[in-house]
């Protein structure tokens, strides 16, 4: 990490974190802090986000046979009991879902066409999972588009098939075909 000049080797993510904590401490008020942070191996880049005060939400995103797309009802992801991690989120009992989310329809509508417009945007090909998150204000922020999905039982494309009448064997058929 560089700033004003000097220099540090941090080795641990929490330990960058504490050390940016402390450097923006330092920073004047109202002044905006500028870090340098680079990487003394391999990367060539870090990107570091904000962390996002929102509700957590993940939609599948599916190509017609008329190659018109159509975004199924988006789902909100809630932590459950115990530590919560990128695995958890796909093992049934370690977070709730809800489909669809509990948002106005004007908001879940502005989450399908956002998702949508990714999706086309970037070219995947039969479906994509797209993840992301609704904020208090109504930002619709995505920070995870995904052209594979887990198939566990827990999946949520079976779980937002099923909120359009498919069920998993019907689904997976619409996907290959």
């Amino acid at each position: 990490v560089t700033y004003e000049g000097q220099q540090a080797l941090v080795y641990h993510p929490e330990s960058l974190l504490t050390h940016l904590d402390e450097l923006a401490h330092e920073a004047l008020p109202g002044s905006e802090a500028v870090f340098v942070i680079e990487s003394a191996w391999a990367e060539r880049a870090v990107i570091v986000e904000e962390f996002v005060y929102g509700r957590e939400f993940s939609c599948v995103v599916v190509r017609n046979e008329d190659t018109s797309t159509t975004a199924l009802p988006p789902t909100e992801i809630s932590k459950g009991p115990g530590e919560f991690d990128v695995h958890s989120n796909h093992i049934t009992g370690m977070s709730r879902r809800e489909t669809p989310i509990q948002l106005p329809d004007t908001q879940i509508d502005n989450i399908r066409r956002e998702c949508t417009r990714l999706f086309q945007e970037l070219g995947f090909g039969a479906y994509a999972r797209i993840d992301g998150f609704v904020t208090d204000d109504g930002r619709i922020l995505i920070n995870d588009p995904n052209n594979t999905s887990p198939l566990l039982p827990a999946s949520l494309l079976f779980h937002q098939a099923a909120e359009i009448g498919l069920n998993a064997s019907q689904f997976l058929t619409f996907i290959v075909r």
